[in-house]
């Protein structure tokens, strides 16, 4: 299977239905059958850069509930192969979907799941920085002093997304790719990166030093806020 390139706006979401390939039933006031409602999600998707195979099982994700057992299982396989060994090779200790480094800067890696429609299982990768007893940071959660996304560390910097339906895993964003051993290398190389990276700031100085030399991870992340993390952390290095 290979990627798609993202494709899709609302443009071409209109102009689709104008083509009367999607259809907007609670405007026309119908009342759709199962069948349609799986035929009309299948061309949004496919409008919107889906390939047709993987549109067409997404669509079926989305109506099908309890979970298919397939998509359990490939969710917990990226958990237990991925995740679970190299986190436990850094040193991070793991409570449910979430692992924590500790010391005088901790680390905190998670898998956020998005909003699930029947069988449909959409998620990503978060990762935050924390020094104990130091909280209020603006713009952060609760005692983070920066945070970000898997995104952060693959390829162009952009926010990704995957999603599994059906056992089917894929990419959402930036781009489609239906290539799920393409998926799970890229989620395998992305938290590599993330640990490598958060392995450079252990220490309070070295953390202003990468927020000073706008270090990769930290290229979208808004610079005001950056420089009153280092006024703030440069408070903490100075203390008594």
């Amino acid at each position: 299977m290979s990627s798609v390139d993202e494709g899709g706006d609302l443009d071409e979401i209109l102009s689709a239905r104008r083509r009367g390939k999607v259809v907007n039933f609670a405007a026309a006031g119908q009342r759709p059958t199962r069948d349609e409602m799986l035929a009309n999600s299948t061309h949004l998707l496919e409008t919107l850069g889906f390939p047709a195979a993987l549109a067409a099982t997404r669509a079926q994700s989305e109506f099908l509930a309890p979970r298919d057992p397939r998509t359990t299982e490939v969710f917990n396989s990226i958990v237990n192969e991925t995740f679970v060994p190299t986190l436990k090779r850094a040193r991070f200790t793991k409570r449910r979907n979430v692992w924590m480094r500790r010391g005088t800067v901790e680390n905190v890696i998670d898998i956020q799941r998005g909003h699930a429609t029947g069988d449909l299982l959409t998620f990503t990768v978060n990762w935050a920085v924390r020094i104990p007893g130091v909280e209020e940071f603006p713009g952060r959660a609760p005692t983070a002093v920066i945070e970000g996304r898997i995104g952060d560390f693959v390829e162009q910097g952009q926010d990704r997304w995957w999603s599994i339906q059906l056992g089917w895993l894929a990419r959402d964003m930036p781009r489609v790719s239906a290539d799920s051993e393409q998926c799970r290398a890229e989620l395998a190389e992305g938290l590599v990166q993330m640990v490598a990276w958060l392995d450079q700031v252990d220490t309070v100085p070295r953390l202003i030093a990468a927020i000073e030399t706008n270090d990769r991870p930290l290229r979208r992340q808004d610079r005001g806020s950056l420089r009153e993390t280092v006024a703030k952390l440069s408070g903490i290095t100075d203390a008594p």
